[in-house]
């Protein structure tokens, strides 16, 4: 689901794939002897993109941010409008093009292949690295209430609810905690939904205290003791949040914080409760 692991760490593929070219268009710049910063160009075409793909994503959700305007400036959910930022990149590459009329072979030569190098790593690592497009035969026991339960339960299709939404967390995972109150809200306005909080390798004593201390109500707590699910997922970091349909088909998936904005983009297709 875009990240990779890497030392026992999650580590998000965009960005990773960005350092990689970063480097290589400065190793080229060195052996082709540029009579200029390659480096330095990319650095502000990635800034450009970034900060125009940013922009255009929150005036796309600006209802999300009405009651934190500071979120605007919270980038760890790594929220962009993809069209944006490549259009961006394209003008700006080609205003450094027309601009440079003496440096515009060097520049096709080393950024061009670069940026399609990058771009066809990226495709194949989203379709390698994608969770299977079904949920498991894998079962786990709920916690209800906040209190402990033996009940056992699977993940299945439910006929009432168009979605469900499963979120992999821990108690001492700090994104996990900052994005609960961003799920417990969508949990009210999309009752047509199912949301799961599935906890990854901890008791249900552990669980319960936190919930209770941070005053987080769920309607469904799921405990998952071996973290059988970051193994089926092939994620072990967290937080990790997927969305299924009612026939259990994969639809969308994040991984790392979830913003609201970036929540509310993920479930454009629900209409939530008025």
């Amino acid at each position: 689901m875009e990240a990779v692991q890497l030392f026992g760490s999650s580590v998000p593929v965009v960005p990773l794939l960005l350092l990689a070219a970063g480097l290589l268009i400065a190793l080229l710049g060195k052996l082709l002897r540029a009579p200029f910063d390659v480096s330095d160009v990319f650095l502000k075409l990635v800034l450009a993109s970034f900060v125009v793909g940013r922009v255009v994503f929150v005036l796309l959700h600006l209802d999300a941010y009405r009651d934190n305007g500071w979120a605007v400036l919270d980038i760890r959910d790594r929220s962009v409008d993809i069209y944006a930022a490549l259009i961006t990149a394209g003008v700006y590459l080609a205003w450094l093009v027309y601009r440079r009329p003496a440096q515009r072979r060097l520049l096709l030569q080393i950024i061009l292949p670069v940026a399609l190098l990058t771009g066809g790593s990226y495709v194949l690592l989203k379709s390698y690295l994608r969770p299977p497009s079904l949920w498991p035969d894998l079962t786990f026991v709920t916690l209800a209430n906040e209190t402990r339960s033996s009940q056992t339960v699977s993940l299945q299709t439910d006929a009432q609810r168009e979605f469900t939404l499963v979120n992999l967390w821990a108690t001492w995972c700090p994104p996990c905690h900052r994005e609960m109150p961003v799920l417990a809200a969508a949990q009210h306005e999309f009752p047509q939904g199912q949301f799961i909080l599935l906890n990854q390798g901890e008791s249900a004593e552990v669980v319960s205290e936190y919930l209770l201390e941070n005053n987080l109500h769920f309607e469904q707590v799921w405990l998952d003791a071996q973290s059988q699910f970051s193994q089926f997922s092939g994620n072990r970091g967290l937080p990790l949040t997927l969305i299924y349909d009612k026939q259990g088909k994969l639809i969308d998936g994040h991984v790392g914080q979830l913003s609201r904005a970036t929540l509310m983009e993920k479930l454009s297709g629900f209409k939530p409760k008025k």
